[in-house]
C-alpha cells in the first residue's frame, strides 16, 4: 500500500508539477533549473519534500541541490556537525556520499540535461565563510561531478541579516576584491569539465522505492556510497526508473549514455516487482549484481550475489570491475572525465592534513599539471602511471593526459618541485585598513613578529585589510616564498611586482623571474572577513578564521640539479 500510494503521489508531481513547469518555461525559451529539500533522505519523502529525487526534477533543464547552512563542513566528513537544519545535525554520509552524486547521476543519465548538474551554494554559512572555505565548496562539488553554480548570498541591503556573506556588502566585505579569483576559478573549471562523460565503474540502486516498502528496515544508498568513494571506486546513483529504460550486453548496462559494470542493491525486505524484471535483465546480459548484506524476497531465484558490505570495495576490485588507483588516503577524491582522446583527473584533498602519496594513474606518458586556480600550468612524464601527489588541506590539482599536441605541451615549463625551506626571520611594518569605516591605512605595529591580528595582542573586531611590508637580502636563484598560515587571502608584491591573490593554500608563489641579488622589498596585503565586526548568529557554526600572515614564512628551494650545489640563500639575511 505504502508503494502504490508513494509511486501515485510522485507520478503526478513529476507529470503535473515538474513536467508542467518545464513544458511552460522551453516552449517561452527559458531554462527550468531548481532544488527540492533533500537533506539526510527528505529527498525520498514526502512533508517537506516531493518523495522522490529523480521524479521531482525529471522536467527540467538541469538537475539540481543546494548546500546551505553548514550542511558541508571542510575536513568534517567523517563526524556529525552543527546545523542550522531539521535536528540540528548534518549527517556526513549523506551530504559528503550521496547528495551531489545525486544530481550528477540525472544529469548525466536525461538526455534533455546534457550532463548539466547545478547546485546552489554559500548562502547561510555566516560571515565567517571565508574565500578558502568558499573555495573548499566548489572543488567538493566538481570532483562529484556538478558543474553548474548559482552563488546565494546577492543582495542591495547591508548589512542583512538574511543568509550572509553578501559578498560585495556595499564596498565593505574585505574578500571582495579577491572573490573574482575564485568566479573566474569556478567557471575555468566548470567550462573544462562540462560535456565530458565522467567515469562510473557501476551504479548504486536508489533506495526511494525500498524504503517507502520498508519503513525503518532498509538501507540508504550512502551506505554503499561510501565504502565505495572511500575506495575511489566511483559511481552513480540509478532508480528503479532508469533500470526499465537500461540496455544491457556484454556485461554492462547502459542508462542513456552511461555506462556501468555493476548493480550494487541495497539492504533491504522488498523491492518492487519493476526492479526484479530489470535485475533478471541485467543478470542474463552478465552484468554482476550485488545484494548487500542479506538478500530481500525475490520472486524466484536471486539474480545476482550477497556481499558484505565492508567487503564492497574489495570484491569490486577482486572483479576488475573499477581501476585501483593505490590511494592510501580515503579522503583524497579522484574523479576522472573523458573527452574524445583526452582524460582529464581531479584531485582534491579533502582531509584536514597534507597528502603527499604516489597515485597510480589509468595513463601513461607525458600529461599537464594544472593549478587553474593560480593558473600554473607544468609538463611531466610518468613511464608506469604512478605521479607523486603532494596537496595542502583543501588543495586541488588537474591532470590532463592527450588533448594537448606534443609541439604545444613544450612550450609548458617542466614541473617545478620545492626541494627545501628556509625560514624567514623578517620583522614587518604592519599597517590597517578598514575598509567602511576608515579612509585608507593607518600604522598598527613597527618591526613587528607576526601576529594574529585579531587576537589578544590586536584588535579583536577588527574586519579589512592588513599591510605588511619588509626587506629580505637574496640571491638570483629559483626561489619560492610561502605564507604558511594565513586568515584568509593575501596578495604578494616583489619589487613593486603585483603577483596576484592567493586565497586558499597553498599560500605560495615562484618570485624567480622577481627578485634580483641584494636587498628585495616585499609586501603583503592580507583579507579577513567580516565576521569580527558582524557577529551574525550564522557564524557560530563555524570557528572564526584568525586574521592576517602568521606563518611561518619560508623561502623554498627549486629542486632543479643545476641549482642543487648553489648555496642560493643569504643565510645572514633571513
Amino acid at each position: 500500500m505504502r508503494l502504490a500510494y508513494m509511486d501515485a503521489v510522485t507520478g503526478l508531481w513529476k507529470r503535473n508539477f515538474s513536467y508542467q513547469l518545464g513544458d511552460w518555461c522551453r516552449s517561452h525559451n527559458v531554462m527550468y533549473i531548481g532544488h527540492i529539500i533533500e537533506d539526510m533522505g527528505a529527498h525520498g519523502r514526502l512533508g517537506c519534500s516531493a518523495g522522490h529525487f529523480f521524479r521531482a526534477l525529471a522536467g527540467q533543464d538541469m538537475s539540481g541541490i543546494d548546500i546551505v547552512l553548514h550542511q558541508v563542513m571542510p575536513g568534517m566528513g567523517q563526524y556529525q556537525t552543527a546545523a542550522d537544519i531539521s535536528e540540528g545535525v548534518a549527517d556526513p554520509e549523506f551530504f559528503h556520499y550521496i547528495l551531489a552524486q545525486l544530481a550528477a547521476s540525472q544529469a548525466r543519465q536525461t538526455a534533455r540535461m546534457k550532463g548539466r548538474a547545478m547546485c546552489e551554494v554559500f548562502g547561510a554559512f555566516g560571515w565567517a565563510e571565508g574565500l578558502p572555505c568558499m573555495k573548499w565548496l566548489i572543488d567538493f562539488l566538481l570532483v562529484r561531478g556538478v558543474n553548474h553554480f548559482v552563488p546565494h548570498a546577492f543582495t542591495d541591503f547591508f548589512p542583512d541579516e538574511d543568509c550572509p556573506p553578501h559578498f560585495y556588502a556595499g564596498g565593505n566585505d574585505p574578500q571582495f576584491e579577491s572573490f573574482s579569483k575564485l568566479m573566474k576559478y569556478t567557471n575555468r573549471a566548470a567550462h573544462l569539465l562540462y560535456g565530458t562523460d565522467m567515469e562510473a565503474a557501476g551504479a548504486i540502486l536508489y533506495h526511494g522505492e525500498a524504503e517507502w516498502m520498508n519503513g525503518q528496515g532498509c538501507m540508504f544508498s550512502e551506505k554503499p556510497a561510501k565504502i565505495c568513494y572511500d575506495a575511489h571506486i566511483p559511481y552513480d546513483i540509478v532508480p528503479v526508473d532508469s533500470l526499465l529504460r537500461a540496455k544491457a550486453e556484454a556485461g554492462k548496462f547502459m542508462v542513456g549514455e552511461r555506462s556501468y559494470g555493476f548493480l550494487a542493491v541495497l539492504s533491504c525486505r522488498y523491492l518492487p516487482e519493476p526492479f526484479w524484471q530489470a535485475a533478471k535483465s541485467l543478470k542474463a546480459a552478465g552484468v554482476p549484481v550485488f545484494f548487500i548484506d542479506a538478500a530481500p524476497m525475490c520472486p524466484k531465484e536471486l539474480p545476482g550475489e550477497v556481499v558484505e558490505l565492508k567487503e564492497l570495495a574489495g570484491h569490486i576490485f577482486s572483479k576488475r570491475l573499477a581501476h585501483d588507483y593505490h590511494a592510501g588516503s580515503a579522503l583524497l577524491r579522484i574523479a576522472r572525465f573523458d573527452r574524445e582522446d583526452t582524460s582529464a583527473f581531479v584531485l582534491f584533498n579533502e582531509n584536514p592534513m597534507p597528502v603527499l602519496e604516489s597515485v597510480r594513474f589509468p595513463a601513461e606518458g607525458k600529461y599537464l599539471k594544472m593549478d587553474l586556480l593560480n593558473e600554473v600550468y607544468e609538463k611531466a612524464e610518468t613511464k608506469d602511471g604512478f605521479v607523486d601527489v603532494s596537496l595542502e588541506p583543501g588543495e586541488s590539482v588537474l591532470f590532463l593526459w592527450g588533448g594537448v599536441e606534443d609541439q604545444e605541451l613544450e612550450a609548458f615549463p617542466k614541473e617545478r618541485c620545492w626541494k627545501e625551506r628556509s625560514e624567514v626571520r623578517a620583522l614587518w611594518d604592519i599597517d590597517l585598513y578598514e575598509q567602511g569605516k576608515a579612509a585608507g591605512y593607518s600604522p598598527f605595529r613597527c618591526q613587528s613578529e607576526l601576529i594574529n591580528i585579531t587576537g589578544r595582542q590586536g584588535t579583536p573586531q577588527f574586519s579589512g585589510k592588513i599591510r605588511y611590508r619588509t626587506s629580505l637580502d637574496l640571491k638570483k636563484a629559483p626561489l619560492g616564498l610561502d605564507l604558511g598560515r594565513v586568515g584568509v587571502s593575501a596578495k604578494l608584491s616583489v619589487n613593486g611586482h603585483d603577483l596576484g591573490w592567493r586565497i586558499a593554500a597553498p599560500y605560495r608563489w615562484d618570485i624567480s623571474s622577481y627578485i634580483k641579488a641584494g636587498k628585495n622589498e616585499i609586501e603583503i596585503v592580507a583579507a579577513n572577513t567580516l565576521a569580527n565586526r558582524i557577529q551574525d548568529a550564522f557564524s557560530r557554526r563555524m570557528p572564526i578564521p584568525p586574521s592576517g600572515v602568521l606563518g611561518p614564512v619560508y623561502l623554498l628551494r627549486a629542486s632543479e640539479k643545476q641549482f642543487e650545489q648553489e648555496d642560493i640563500y643569504g643565510q645572514k639575511s633571513l
